[in-house]
């Protein structure tokens, strides 16, 4: 039984068309088709990789504007390594959503700001942790990010981030 989206939703019948290994595009390739009783489901075609990620970001700031950032989402084939990749995406729309938060309101992880989070950004629980009840796939919001100083005297970082309820 679907929890995340309606019945009739183009992304379930093709999520699930596509889980049984069959194409679910069927119709001739157009810039844009849209699939679905809820016209909820868009497939995008250009030529390069950079005019893609144009379209799938502008539409995506376009449309959490009228439908919110709880429902809407980009899904890409790729986690990291190209243009189009999950990793990509976040971090271009986050630099256009975030551009005017002040360095308090920023933490970044790694080398060379490989994961960078400020208070605000939409995340995705991508690990089941049982004892705090979030699982695979639950989206919350970082509300809080600060210092403090360990058992052993060491400085973390704490990225707090609430989760919403379905």
């Amino acid at each position: 039984k679907p929890m995340r989206q309606a019945q009739e939703s183009g992304i379930l019948v093709d999520a699930n068309i596509i889980r049984e290994n069959i194409n679910p595009i069927t119709e001739e390739i157009t810039p844009k088709l849209v699939h679905g009783n809820l016209g909820d489901m868009y497939y995008m075609f250009r030529n390069d990789r950079e005019t893609l990620a144009r379209i799938a970001i502008k539409t995506y700031l376009s449309v959490i504007k009228s439908c919110g950032q709880d429902n809407v989402v980009i899904i890409t084939p790729r986690r990291q390594g190209c243009n189009n990749s999950t990793t990509v995406l976040n971090r271009r729309i986050q630099h256009l959503l975030m551009k005017d938060k002040d360095e308090s309101q920023r933490i970044v992880f790694g080398n060379n700001t490989e994961k960078i989070f400020y208070i605000g950004d939409k995340v995705m629980q991508t690990v089941n942790n049982y004892s705090e009840n979030v699982f695979n796939g639950d989206v919350g919001y970082v509300t809080n990010i600060y210092r403090k100083i360990n058992d052993k005297g060491k400085e973390e970082v704490i990225c707090e981030v609430t989760f919403k309820t379905i």
